[in-house]
């Protein structure tokens, strides 16, 4: 039988404890999760992983699944291969998470958040996809302080 994403949500977060943080917030650059519903944020750094991974990964009920994000933030310069690996990491252990914790219906999204960014590496970043479990997956570039709400209407528009 199969879970609520509400309840797939709150396993993750049971089930992640160590690693969950209020916030997607990393020196000034943040994901604004107002008005999102239930929702979960994992810190990468806490989640034991050996390799880079992102900055965080936020777990929300969509609907009749769960959305998985997959965040970079950068309050800096972006290097856009350091971050296309930190988001393919991030992606896959999302997914497999998801799958251990039953989330219905996985929908993921990878984002990195930044300032600004040079016109070549937001070429490199966005242009290719990035390898994930063997499916490609295309990143998406927003400014910091975008609210999620907002691009997932604009990705769902797409």
């Amino acid at each position: 039988m199969a879970i609520a994403p509400e309840q797939a949500v709150e396993c993750i977060r049971a089930r992640y404890e160590e690693a969950h943080v209020d916030r997607c917030e990393e020196q000034g650059c943040r994901l604004v999760l107002d008005d999102i519903g239930r929702h979960c944020v994992l810190k990468g750094e806490k989640l034991g992983t050996t390799g880079k991974v992102c900055d965080c990964l936020v777990f929300t009920a969509h609907g009749a699944g769960c959305l998985l994000a997959a965040v970079e933030l950068k309050s800096k310069t972006v290097d856009a291969k350091d971050v296309r690996e930190q988001l393919a990491n991030g992606a896959a252990l999302a997914l497999s998470i998801a799958k251990e914790t039953e989330a219905p219906n996985p929908w993921l999204l990878l984002l990195v958040l930044s300032e600004r960014i040079q016109p070549s590496e937001f070429r490199t970043l966005t242009s290719k996809p990035v390898m994930v479990n063997g499916q490609k997956r295309f990143v998406r570039r927003e400014r910091c302080g975008k609210h999620l709400k907002d691009i997932l209407k604009a990705a769902l528009a797409l």
